[in-house]
């Protein structure tokens, strides 16, 4: 990725397409003026055609700012009648990502923020198209891109989706980790005949994990290591679902087949200790070494979606049922915190903790939280909430993951008639290929 800047300041702070006014009644009432509106001053190029923008909402002028984003032509001062890219409402920061651009083109952009007066515009910020250098580091997603019939399972490596199935079969793909910068390991699951079996791809060749006979499962999670391929999941024994962990494709059980049990995560901390998230009947369950280390309390329905190591303690992610409401949830070390106040349902799907150098542990968790109409795609860090989507669009954040200063989180965001793959930098969309497409994203890596 190459971030240009320009400091082309080609008008002034706030143009206006309309003029500012009063209340009516006189003595007392505020003044309502038009917005105060500045454009970010560095334009982002992702993959030859795409680039991000943004602004600030300095001042609302008294009243509701109803629209914001950016509009952007190939002719200087762009307004609402050129390409506009809408980026929700209120007052602050926000970004906005353009698309479809010509590669070597010259385009002006400029921030713009509407309230009951007008709409006002910010500077006007001059950008070329270019080619993008080489990001610093390799980011890997997987999820699934809808082709004819069948989802199929995809891995992404910097924006760029590759198949792992021809889509001749139903097949998911959930989780992804890559070992030593060349093998990518994604689990998940592909239908063998009339049953959907546990599914494990290394470097796009698949192997299942269960068989026919045995009722099929799934691999909702993959971890590898120096010597050993970790994947949790489900399998079927005896007509129970159970809590399942392969190691190098050898099966054991983590539950006790009395009731239904699913293990949905897993992480191997140095070569000894393995850690399993999941659910055993409506408990919340962490498992070491094959044995239970946490159970929450069974008074409400709760469920550990995932779980991370930054040692010495151990984080896990996941919801609780709150009267009717579920509420997002993460734990540390076994104690849970809630992230959402059980007003709107929410859940918690996955949680990377980054060392930041300074205080030790920053928390990253990706999940949602509906508004009342749709579900907002989030990021908490350490439970102060990142939005990802503006919320007009129903969106869910799966999965995140962290190296250095940049945080990656992927899911989808509902288009009006499908939902469509999302991985997102640091709160700002990162472009796909195929994005069109419909699908979504379940698990994201960064190298």
């Amino acid at each position: 990725m190459r971030t240009l800047v320009f400091f082309f300041l080609l008008s002034a702070i706030a143009y206006s397409c309309s003029k500012g006014g009063s209340d009516p009644g006189g003595g007392g009432t505020t003044t309502k003026t038009l917005p105060v509106v500045t454009t970010n001053s560095t334009v982002t190029i992702f993959n030859f055609t795409s680039a991000s923008s943004g602004g600030n909402i300095i001042l609302d002028g008294g009243a509701t700012i109803t629209a914001r984003g950016v509009c952007y032509a190939m002719h200087s001062n762009p307004t609402l009648s050129d390409s506009v890219i809408y980026s929700g409402f209120g007052s602050g920061a926000f970004s906005a990502t353009m698309h479809n651009l010509t590669l070597g083109a010259t385009y002006f952009v400029r921030a713009y923020a509407t309230n009951s007066v007008g709409t006002a515009y910010g500077t006007t910020v001059i950008f070329t198209v270019t080619t993008p250098l080489p990001p610093a580091a390799d980011h890997y997603a997987t999820g699934d891109l809808k082709f004819g019939t069948y989802d199929v399972p995809t891995v992404w490596k910097n924006g760029l989706p590759a198949p792992l199935t021809p889509g001749t079969n139903p097949a998911h793909a959930y989780s992804i980790y890559v070992y030593g910068g060349t093998d990518v390991y994604v689990s998940g699951y592909e239908r063998n005949g009339s049953i959907d079996m546990a599914r494990l791809w290394k470097n796009g060749v698949g192997s299942f994990l269960t068989n026919n006979s045995g009722g099929g499962g799934i691999g909702w999670s993959v971890y590898a290591n120096a010597a050993d391929v970790y994947v949790a999941g489900e399998s079927q024994s005896a007509g129970v679902t159970r809590a399942t962990l392969w190691k190098n494709g050898v099966a054991s059980f983590l539950s006790a087949g009395t009731s239904s049990a699913c293990a949905y995560s897993v992480y191997a901390y140095g070569n000894t200790d393995v850690y399993v998230a999941g659910k055993e009947g409506n408990m919340a369950k962490v498992w070491k070494n094959g044995t239970q280390l946490y159970s929450s309390n069974g008074i409400n329905t709760t469920i550990a979606n995932w779980v991370t190591v930054f040692y010495p303690e151990w984080y896990a992610a996941g919801s609780e049922m709150v009267g009717t409401k579920s509420v997002a949830i993460s734990w540390k070390g076994g104690v849970p915190t809630q992230l959402t106040n059980g007003t709107n349902n929410a859940a918690a799907y996955s949680v990377h903790v980054i060392f930041n150098g300074t205080t030790g542990a920053d928390v990253y968790v990706a999940g949602f939280e509906n508004n009342g109409t749709v579900n907002v795609a989030k990021v908490w860090k350490n439970g102060v909430p990142i939005l990802l989507s503006d919320g007009t669009k129903n969106a869910i954040a799966y999965s995140v993951y962290g190296s250095g200063s940049d945080v990656f989180a992927g899911g989808f965001e509902n288009d009006g008639t499908k939902n469509v793959a999302k991985l997102w930098k640091n709160g700002m969309e990162v472009p796909l290929q195929n994005s069109a497409s419909a699908g979504l994203i379940t698990g994201v890596y960064v190298k």
